[in-house]
């Protein structure tokens, strides 16, 4: 059970850990957050996925507050106060309290411990379905906490069975699912993934980085016509790790199954987390 969290430095009862009302967060939607998984005190890419928190925080103009090991040290009382250290730890930063109601003054700085997400692990052995949606994101390479769309979007995924909702736009090139990176393998066998207009995910990058010793790879832009030919499809998440994905609106991903080269993929990248 998780007894505690942070609010700007200070570590709080789970009850009392919260942010005034007049927080731009609130009021105007302004913030990023990052997150990242650890079990039996290791992380799974901490390092990466603050980095990125940095990436984010410097392009929407805010202040984290702290340099990167005082943040990590921050991280670590957090771990030891609620005494697990097999969890998800979400970092939230906002623009803080505004007197005006727009005007940004001190950012406030949000780190929540979760318990350890376990998934289903028929969604690995049957694979997913996704729904489609065109939209593109304002600043894609930002981990915002704008989550708007696919909120919206949730009776469609329900009535689809699909766990997310891949995005495109006008022209019908694919960018990414609303909470993790999306890949083909073509029918040659290369792995192929969009580049442009899309969050650079940290289980993204080690994919690929797996994935160069098992099949040839072309980092560039996929058509939603694409999808009709693809042998196999799968999206990369920091939670879910590689998740095949076996059907896309009303196309079928190769046989309808998680494929031969997507489970290889599982089998590297779960290595390297481990």
């Amino acid at each position: 059970m998780i007894k505690f969290h942070v609010v700007n430095g200070e570590i709080l009862p789970a009850e009392q850990a919260s942010l005034n009302i007049t927080d731009l967060g609130l009021l105007r939607g302004y913030g990023i957050f990052d997150y990242f998984q650890m079990k039996n005190g290791k992380p799974f890419f901490m390092d990466d996925h603050l980095r990125r928190f940095y990436r984010s925080a410097e392009k929407m103009q805010l202040d984290v507050g702290y340099d990167f090991e005082a943040l990590k040290e921050q991280i670590y009382r957090l771990i030891e106060a609620n005494g697990t250290d097999t969890c998800g730890i979400r970092l939230v930063l906002t623009g803080g309290y505004a007197i005006d109601g727009f005007t940004p003054v001190s950012s406030n700085l949000v780190i929540l411990q979760h318990p350890f997400k376990v998934w289903d692990e028929k969604i690995f052995t049957e694979g997913i379905n996704l729904i489609t949606h065109e939209y593109v994101r304002s600043m894609p390479e930002v981990k915002t906490t704008n989550y708007y769309t696919v909120i919206l979007l949730i009776p469609e995924m329900k009535a689809a069975d699909a766990l997310d909702v891949l995005y495109y736009n006008s022209d019908g090139w694919i960018s990414e699912t609303s909470r993790s990176n999306f890949f083909i393998i073509d029918e040659e066998g290369k792995l192929i993934t969009a580049v442009d207009k899309i969050l650079h995910g940290i289980t993204r990058g080690h994919t690929l980085a797996v994935a160069k010793d098992i099949l040839p790879i072309e980092e560039r832009n996929i058509h939603l016509s694409e999808l009709k030919t693809a042998s196999e499809a799968f999206v990369t998440s920091t939670t879910k790790g590689i998740v095949p994905v076996v059907k896309v609106g009303s196309d079928i991903i190769g046989n309808g199954k998680p494929g031969p080269l997507t489970q290889k993929l599982m089998e590297a990248l779960r290595l390297r987390r481990e």
